[in-house]
């Protein structure tokens, strides 16, 4: 295989830089298995390399599309976690399994 790379006959894996639909994924994960801080899963993700440079104002925005379900009108999803913005806290909605 490593040949086959080094003759361009195999294309090179390339690691995609923060993907927000495995964030999404990953903050839904984390949260069934318990309640967090915000600040808590922000530091977690940035500790992951692929996420070292995720802006905090995309994790925001990632959550609150969790929070609040994706798409618009009839068409919008169920929210999948609970955003409790007083405390600061992210936990999955009930049914959620991850």
């Amino acid at each position: 295989m490593v040949r086959a790379v080094q003759s361009g006959d195999l294309d090179r894996i390339r690691q995609p830089e923060a993907p927000i639909e495995v964030l999404a994924q990953q903050i839904v994960a984390e949260t069934a298995a318990e309640s967090c801080s915000e600040d808590e899963l922000y530091e977690r993700f940035r500790r992951a390399a692929p996420y070292r440079g995720l802006a905090r104002e995309t994790f925001d925005e990632t959550v609150e599309m969790l929070a609040t379900g994706v798409g618009e009108g009839g068409g919008r999803s169920r929210p999948l976690v609970h955003r409790d913005r007083i405390q600061g806290m992210v936990r999955a909605r009930r049914g959620i399994a991850c």
